[in-house]
């Protein structure tokens, strides 16, 4: 097997057009405010086949009410700045339900993990 990293910026992916069959992202996305959110999904858009698929881990919304909550809102005040300015973004738009309705995209299947905290989507396009 051949792998290799690179190092780029999600909104400007340096592959082809229908490169891959999956991209995935995780818990890289609330952090970000929505335009940028919305233009890394469009390139990963770009850069899956056209029979691909997107594999999305983030934040659920609303975030549950138990202790995996609480610890999250407390990490992501910490983080300050910019960074709680696009989780508050995030959550005040609906998370991941927000880029699936509004990004073209179809949800093939979800899951959640660490009782309801995050969510685990295959999205297509259509």
């Amino acid at each position: 097997m051949n792998v290799s990293f690179q190092l780029a910026d999600a909104t400007n992916l340096p592959f082809p057009n229908g490169y891959f069959d999956y991209a995935s992202i995780s818990l890289g996305l609330h952090d970000k405010e929505k335009p940028i959110r919305y233009q890394i999904i469009s390139e990963m858009k770009r850069i899956i086949k056209q029979d691909g698929a997107l594999i999305l881990i983030d934040f659920q919304v609303p975030l549950p009410r138990n202790v995996w909550g609480v610890l999250a809102r407390a990490i992501e005040f910490l983080a300050g700045g910019s960074h709680y300015q696009g989780f508050k973004d995030y959550l005040a738009n609906g998370g991941l339900e927000d880029i699936l309705k509004n990004n073209g995209l179809r949800e093939e299947c979800k899951n959640y993990l660490k009782n309801g905290l995050l969510m685990a989507t295959k999205m297509v396009n259509g």
